[in-house]
């Protein structure tokens, strides 16, 4: 039961603060930006958390259900394997969808109302890479209960 609530304490605690740090970026890009491109930005962050969504839905569920199973076996082997093959679909699948958004611009360019959006869109599409191999690793130390971990790299 003590191991509950200090979990539960870590993970809120940490959280309170990745929030609070969100809540000043958040005044820092109004302040920065502007109220027009902060809108287009916005706009633009609709899209590309759509696209986020497609490359993080299914794995993270599965790399935390196999890493704690292969933790509990103690099985290194498969868990050295679950890791490799689950940045190699997360990569390809990536690299896939980064394509598709390049290749499909006039497609993409109908979804915002104005011009600008889209090249806002492809600076941030990098970040769906690096938020493909990023689920990978902070899901696997979800499923081997390496909370204080997945909380120090998920504030970062």
């Amino acid at each position: 039961m003590k191991s509950l609530f200090k979990t539960v304490f870590v993970i809120t605690g940490f959280a309170v603060i990745t929030r609070i740090l969100g809540f000043i970026f958040r005044i820092y890009l109004s302040r920065t930006l502007g109220t027009e491109m902060l809108g287009l930005y916005q706009v633009s962050l609709s899209v590309f958390m759509v696209l986020l969504t497609i490359i993080t839905s299914g794995l993270p569920l599965v790399i935390s259900k196999l890493s704690a199973k292969f933790f509990v076996k103690k099985d290194s082997e498969s868990e050295a394997k679950l890791i490799s093959a689950s940045l190699i679909i997360s990569i390809v699948s990536s690299l896939i969808l980064i394509g598709l958004v390049l290749i499909f611009k006039n497609l993409f360019s109908l979804l915002f109302t104005d011009d600008r959006c889209y090249p806002i869109l492809v600076v941030m599409l990098p970040a769906v890479l690096f938020s493909g191999v990023y689920s990978v690793f902070i899901f696997f130390l979800w499923g081997n209960s390496n909370y204080f971990g997945f909380c120090v790299i998920e504030l970062f």
